[in-house]
């Protein structure tokens, strides 16, 4: 059984110090992070300790592609390179052979994408030279002779550009992995492309395969590996000897919920939600915004992550930075004490269909779908908070002068956080309430109708049929249309 080797520590706690001292004493190791500032950031470090690495990544001012420089110095045979995850899938595994690879940062397998609505007309002057729709399934194929070289050029020729619907397409057919279909709508097609990053082949080709992170285990990536038969070993001599924080941070819920949405943040003092679900100054998540920055010093800075549609309840607040969902090995708010993050992880539903079938096509069987939700609840949601935070003076450990404060969604969230980031403190006095919701006119409608119905019950019973015969629940069902007794009887009890 082919074994990958696991470092799962928190952020800060000296997992890059442990590599760093690690690669000084090997010959050939590669290290893949997540993002081209991180693997600028990791060789400067590993310069000043003696080593020289290679960097390759796709923002360099090269003429030959990153996949070609990357195979041509694995090729070389020895050395210490750095790279980006993104490269790395693009070169072929066998060159890793004798290399040992430390991937820094747990990849997400996630490369599922979706398109808006292309309207019929032009769908079909697009892609029916290259693709045929299948009448039964909405299963895209290979169109007549089409090759995979052929697909390729052509997602070659669309990726980058403005063509996002071509570069879905296009890139999903080129896949051997990917399974592409089409959601029919009133006015054209959603392009569908459902795949993931396949890292077995990787894993099975290098001398020795490491992964770091927080909370490995919590992570898909670790799950499919386990599933296809390798197995996890922890590494002994990269694994940070850690004690904890040095001053724990306060994590302060801010909605008296136990999950979050936008439904929730885009309700408006009525009860009703927002035209379109678009959040507007009224809505509830206004009045988060607005607690969440008086919670915190307004003469420091705060850096703040969001959802874009969120963004504008913040405009105008001064000591605020807005930060990318993906803070993963960003270090430069090293000095700020302060942080928000105001998120929820709830995919809509075309993109949980998606997230299905992305596990379907790598191997989960039923029973293990709940798990699997899990992983991605954790992977874009609870690692972004936790991550968020610790790009804060809290990852400084020994170094740290000041206790970090944190505004996160709910108190379920902050009892998460709490397990993650041990020993993490709870202020649970700064919770609102959500507006109350509204009923829906489907709910005001039913309620008319039992009254209704109720009623003329009523009046039933204190009469009879013109023949003289009572009335029977069986007239009160034809009269209002009713079909099941159930239902009726459900009516009869709710009033």
């Amino acid at each position: 059984m082919k074994q990958f080797k696991v470092v799962s520590a928190l952020m800060g706690s000296g997992k890059t110090r442990e590599f760093i001292n690690w690669a000084k004493h090997e010959e050939r190791v590669l290290l893949a992070v997540p993002k081209i500032n991180l693997a600028e950031s990791v060789a400067k470090r590993m310069r000043t300790e003696g080593i020289n690495p290679t960097v390759i990544h796709s923002n360099q001012s090269e003429e030959s592609r990153t996949a070609d420089r990357l195979s041509d110095a694995l090729a070389g045979g020895e050395g210490h390179i750095v790279t980006t995850q993104a490269s790395l899938l693009n070169v072929s595994p066998s060159l890793l052979k004798g290399w040992k690879v430390v991937v820094d940062e747990v990849p997400s397998l996630n490369k599922y994408q979706r398109t808006k609505i292309v309207p019929f007309s032009a769908f079909h002057a697009l892609f029916d030279e290259f693709v045929k729709v299948d009448e039964d399934t909405d299963v895209c194929g290979y169109q007549g002779f089409i090759t995979q070289d052929e697909m390729r050029e052509q997602f070659f020729k669309y990726q980058g550009t403005e063509e996002t619907s071509c570069e879905v397409m296009f890139r999903g057919m080129s896949s051997s992995t990917a399974r592409v279909s089409v959601e029919r709508r009133p006015k054209g097609f959603i392009i569908k492309s459902v795949d993931y990053h396949d890292w077995r082949p990787i894993v099975e080709s290098a001398e020795e395969f490491t992964v770091m992170g927080a909370a490995v285990h919590c992570w898909l990536f670790y799950w499919h590996l386990v599933l296809h038969g390798f197995e996890p070993v922890m590494n002994e001599e990269l694994q940070p000897s850690f004690k904890g924080y040095k001053i724990p941070p306060v994590l302060v819920p801010m909605v008296d919920t136990p999950n979050l949405s936008k439904t929730i943040m885009t309700t408006l003092p009525d009860g009703t939600v927002s035209e379109n679900n678009k959040f507007t100054r009224e809505c509830f998540g206004q009045d988060v915004a607005d607690n969440a920055v008086s919670v915190m010093d307004g003469g420091k800075k705060t850096i703040v992550q969001t959802h874009k549609w969120m963004m504008p309840a913040f405009k105008g607040k001064k000591n605020l930075e807005l930060i990318d969902f993906d803070s993963r090995g960003t270090n430069d708010h090293n000095e700020v004490t302060q942080s928000i993050n105001i998120i929820h992880g709830n995919p809509e539903p075309i993109e949980k269909q998606m997230i299905l079938e992305m596990f379907e096509l790598m191997g989960f069987e039923e029973d293990h779908i709940d798990h699997c939700l899990g992983c991605i609840r954790h992977e874009r949601f609870l690692d972004p908070l936790a991550q968020a935070i610790l790009r804060t003076n809290q990852r400084e450990v020994d170094n740290q002068t000041q206790q970090v404060k944190v505004a996160v969604p709910t108190l379920n969230d902050a009892t998460a956080l709490e397990e993650m980031l041990e020993g993490a403190v709870i202020d649970k006095s700064q919770m609102l309430k959500p507006y109350k919701k509204a009923p829906s006119k489907e709910a005001m409608a039913k309620d008319e109708l039992i009254k209704a119905v109720c009623k003329r019950w009523s009046e039933m019973q204190e009469s009879r049929k013109p023949n003289g015969k009572k009335w029977t629940q069986k007239d009160l069902m034809a009269e209002f249309g009713i079909k099941c007794p159930k239902t009726l009887r459900g009516y009869l009890k709710a009033a």
